[in-house]
């Protein structure tokens, strides 16, 4: 994982995070999934907050979650985020979820992205988003 682009953020787990059983809730991995997205969208993609949701959408398609530890109120995160695989209309953003003190990945996601027109129909991914996604995917066979 060290020969391309990760985005990185770390987040401190709060009240507001974790469920009645203490530990952090399911819908919170998705939920900072989303911002983290954006976030690297954001940083890495010129021009995106002028374009997405007027000139075409990134439409999550399928979103899935493999938690092997619980988080805990106070617990510190990083969470890691980089492209896995491209294709024609769609692209894989992948994420996992390290607890800072232990360094161990507590959780690991996947979210299909399809890009769209504004109607929602699946279209070409322009070379240059490409070329950015491409730039932050390991495999670089994609």
């Amino acid at each position: 994982m060290e020969n391309f682009l990760k985005y990185e953020h770390h987040h401190r787990v709060t009240f507001g995070d974790t469920n009645a059983e203490g530990n952090m809730s399911h819908d919170r991995y998705a939920s900072l999934f989303g911002a983290i997205r954006e976030l690297f969208a954001l940083d890495f993609i010129p021009e995106f907050r002028e374009s997405v949701g007027k000139v075409f959408l990134l439409k999550t398609k399928r979103a899935s979650y493999e938690y092997e530890k619980d988080f805990f109120f106070g617990d510190r995160i990083l969470i890691r985020m980089w492209v896995g695989e491209i294709n024609h209309a769609s692209f894989v953003m992948l994420a996992e979820y390290i607890h800072e003190e232990s360094g161990a990945a507590h959780a690991k996601a996947e979210q299909l992205i399809v890009y769209t027109n504004m109607e929602g129909k699946p279209r070409r991914i322009p070379p240059e988003l490409k070329e950015l996604l491409y730039f932050s995917c390991p495999d670089k066979s994609t």
